[in-house]
């Protein structure tokens, strides 16, 4: 019975933590088409979409800036 107890807990916790994370939209400065986004930490994201289109942002996802990688590939 004790680990039945305890694996409940353990739900309701991850539950209660996981609820807590959210996504909020941000204006990204761009037009194109984006695909994929990807933070390294909590401030570090880079997003990459269609027509070269590679954008980073180191303060969460406020301020976005263009990477200019030289192909005209969507990415």
């Amino acid at each position: 019975m004790k680990i039945k107890n305890l694996c409940f807990c353990l739900i309701i916790i991850i539950i209660r933590l996981s609820y807590n994370a959210q996504w909020v939209q941000q204006n990204s400065g761009t037009t194109n088409t984006l695909w994929q986004v990807h933070f390294l930490v909590q401030d570090t994201g880079y997003v990459v979409g269609f027509n070269d289109t590679v954008l980073k942002t180191t303060d969460g996802g406020t301020n976005w800036n263009y990477l200019n990688i030289g192909t005209s590939d969507n990415l």
